[in-house]
């Protein structure tokens, strides 16, 4: 068979922000091309084309492909410091500290990209009763 004509099916390719279903119930790739957001059925590339999984594969909520658009259209410059925020309602760590969390959790959402090959871990260390279970809960909830 020729390479061309194969198809898969794929969740997770180069430029994918996520399966997203439509108002007519529709599942669709929401694909980043040239810097803006394209919904498709399929994702061709020059030796395989990609098709989505059906429904019953996810396990998770798919989201509605016209929030995933609003939302990719909105600047969030305030997304950062709201992370900052919920994070130290559970513990007291230096500002050096929260940052390397902060950051921890925006590595997580980047896990898969071509550029990263390795995530650390978190360590938390301290006596008892100082927030180390509940701060490593937030991280973990606000995580993928």
């Amino acid at each position: 068979m020729d390479s061309f004509n194969a198809s898969a099916l794929s969740a997770y390719f180069p430029g994918l922000v996520d399966v997203c279903v439509t108002d007519d119930a529709q599942l669709v790739y929401a694909i980043i091309k040239n810097g803006e957001i394209v919904l498709a059925h399929e994702y061709i590339t020059e030796t395989v084309s990609f098709s989505i999984p059906e429904k019953k594969h996810f396990q998770f909520t798919i989201p509605r492909a016209s929030e995933v658009v609003r939302y990719f259209a909105q600047d969030d410059e305030s997304l950062y410091d709201d992370l900052l925020t919920y994070l130290k309602r559970f513990s007291a760590l230096d500002y050096e500290q929260w940052t390397i969390v902060a950051h921890y959790v925006f590595l997580t959402y980047l896990h898969d990209h071509p550029g990263i090959d390795y995530c650390g871990y978190l360590l938390f260390n301290a006596v008892p009763e100082r927030g180390k279970s509940r701060t490593g809960k937030s991280v973990s909830l606000s995580a993928p």
